[in-house]
């Protein structure tokens, strides 16, 4: 039996399905227990989530471990409830045992009402005779019918889900390594290639790698793997004509990166990438989630309109994002509930923590949250003021080159914390 850090080393995340499913293999490998505790092991596993996120990779991998002789069902033949029974007859003649792996078991059942009594039957009859473990998958677990998912059919039922943030930068590290990449880069280069690849599934990310790897080799740089994803989310490929940053995209993205910079103590700012209608400030978070890091992000948001109002006297549209940010934000910080809750456009009332509000109500709830909004935006705007001319100089060097590294900013504008005017 493997170490438990070699155990499914192929499988990259699900740390704790993986620390589950050795436990398992525990259980069935231990020659000493004893016959009549070996007829209570699990002996259905179902690994159910969205498509493409690494079922039947985690299930076939898990298979291997065992040194069972494998039986795959595959769904294309006619006759499946025939096919289940004769696989499910000739596994249990296998002395040492057997596993016996169903893909997509939601699919079958669907198209064949009677593989459903079929299957029930034979995980029933696993006490009776033979050692059988099966596993199976599912994309959409609730049309599964409840007697079939029931403890003592299957035993362990794991979600296979969206990887959490570390797991995903753990994923990074191991593609990049496993294709040749430099994994030496810069810890914030994996770190933005993180949120760019946040929700994707586990195949989503392997095409990604694989394409970038094909087409830009082991030396390809973070703007390749960018690019790439760009194209896979929408089939368009980036053109190659030159295009001139707009100054106030490229002023309001400096409002947010020297505020990280500057004022902020919960995030670490890295990167400005803007183009010709759009741009994006790239920071990470440096601790868990508090009253102070909300207000931190709220004042954040703030920073780029607040930057544009410094310059031109007024803020583009395009702030209406940043400023629905800062409001939910706001909104969820001064009532602890998500805004969601409230419904502003409601006629006539609504509930709230359970209760039904009136139409004065919710204009006191929105007048607490205006003025709140107001002040922290004086805030911003006062601290911002002071480095007028330093926006100036970043804004200047977005333009000209598109990006704006951590290490750009440190050397335009030198030390990092303005520790004067931090804490009021």
């Amino acid at each position: 039996m493997n170490s438990r850090n070699e155990f499914l080393s192929k499988v990259y995340g699900y740390q704790g399905v993986k620390d589950e499913l050795y436990e398992i293999l525990g259980w069935y490998l231990n020659n000493e227990l004893e016959e009549d505790k070996r007829e209570f092991l699990p002996h259905g596993i179902l690994f159910y989530g969205d498509p493409g996120q690494g079922k039947t990779l985690l299930m076939r991998e898990f298979a291997k471990t065992f040194d069972y002789k494998i039986f795959v069902i595959e769904g294309d033949k006619e006759n499946l409830d025939e096919v289940l029974v004769s696989t499910y007859k000739e596994a249990k003649k296998e002395e040492k045992g057997a596993i016996i792996i169903i893909d997509e078991v939601d699919r079958l059942v669907e198209r064949d009402t009677k593989l459903e009594r079929v299957l029930q039957t034979e995980l029933d009859g696993f006490k009776k005779e033979g050692n059988v473990l099966t596993l199976a998958s599912a994309n959409f677990y609730y049309d599964l019918p409840d007697s079939l998912v029931r403890e003592g059919r299957f035993d362990r039922k794991y979600e296979i889900k969206v990887f959490n943030n570390k797991e995903l930068k753990e994923i990074i590290k191991h593609l990049l390594k496993d294709r040749g990449f430099n994994i030496e880069r810069v810890d914030d280069e994996i770190e933005e290639l993180r949120q760019h690849l946040s929700g994707s599934s586990i195949s989503k990310i392997k095409t990604l790698f694989n394409m970038v790897y094909f087409k830009k080799g082991k030396e390809a740089e973070l703007d390749d793997f960018i690019n790439e994803l760009t194209f896979l989310d929408t089939g368009c490929v980036e053109s190659k004509e030159d295009y001139v940053v707009p100054r106030v995209i490229a002023l309001h993205e400096a409002g947010h990166a020297l505020y990280i910079y500057k004022f902020s103590r919960s995030k670490k700012f890295f990167r400005i990438r803007c183009y010709e209608q759009r741009g994006y400030t790239y920071s990470t978070d440096l601790f868990e989630d508090n009253r102070e890091n909300q207000i931190e992000d709220i004042q954040i948001a703030l920073a780029g309109l607040v930057a544009e109002e410094l310059f031109y006297k007024k803020h583009d549209i395009g702030c209406s994002n940043d400023l629905e940010k800062a409001y939910t934000s706001s909104f969820n910080l001064l009532n602890g509930v998500n805004i969601n809750a409230i419904d502003f456009h409601a006629p006539k009332s609504l509930r709230y923590r359970g209760e039904s509000i009136s139409e004065y109500e919710k204009k006191t709830y929105a007048k607490r949250v205006n003025k709140f909004m107001m002040k922290t935006y004086h805030i911003v705007k006062r601290r911002l003021r002071k480095y007028k001319k330093v926006l100036s100089i970043i804004a200047d060097e977005v333009v000209k080159n598109k990006i704006l590294k951590r290490s750009d900013l440190v050397r335009l504008i030198g030390e990092e914390k303005n520790n004067d005017d931090q804490s009021k």
